[in-house]
């Protein structure tokens, strides 16, 4: 029996095709993760210590948020589920476990050219499912506008589960024919 050259050249084709990039998600339901902590802030009524600056002007404030300013001062961070989208799916390359130089913990991390998202370092201790930190850079730009914003989360644990002790947000918003505005967010939780 012969071999058609047409099912050789399919065979071939299939075997030097490059490997996709990684299409596993990161184990992290970003908008539960955020409910949580929403939930856990505005049951224990803790004071929040907050820092804003934009283009050099800064502002101090501290209060005690209810369940509605939380859910719109975390609102961004639910951005970092776009790493779980399946329209970026296969998309990211994943790294590690990675060891963070600066302490014991260690890092996963997830690197796209195509995703707005396009790092997503997870800190965590022992298992991801113990988080410590979060770090992602959001990147946007078409004609009119280009923005970046760094976004960080940091945890406690309380019962083997995360605690909300910090979040940040810094980057650059730039609009055609504006100047750069650089802005910088900083909340601290006392528990």
């Amino acid at each position: 029996m012969r071999f058609p050259f047409y099912r050789f050249l399919l065979l071939f084709a299939l075997g030097c095709s490059p490997s996709p990039a990684s299409t596993s998600s990161v184990p992290i339901d970003f908008d539960q993760l955020i409910d949580e902590q929403i939930n856990a802030l505005s049951q224990h009524k803790n004071t929040l210590d907050k820092e804003a600056e934009v283009d050099g002007h800064r502002s101090d404030t501290s209060f005690v948020p209810t369940a509605e300013i939380l859910k719109a001062e975390l609102a961004i961070f639910r951005e970092l589920g776009i790493v779980n989208k399946p329209l970026h799916k296969g998309s990211y390359r994943e790294e590690g476990p990675l060891d963070d130089s600066r302490s014991n913990l260690r890092i996963q991390q997830y690197v796209s050219d195509s995703s707005p998202l396009g790092l997503l370092r997870v800190y965590y201790h022992g298992t991801i499912g113990r988080v410590r930190k979060i770090e992602g850079t959001i990147k946007e730009a078409n004609q009119l506008y280009t923005s970046e914003r760094n976004l960080t989360l940091e945890f406690d644990e309380d019962g083997g589960k995360p605690l909300l002790v910090f979040y940040g947000i810094r980057g650059y918003q730039k609009v055609a024919l504006r100047d750069t505005v650089r802005f910088s967010v900083q909340a601290r939780i006392n528990w």
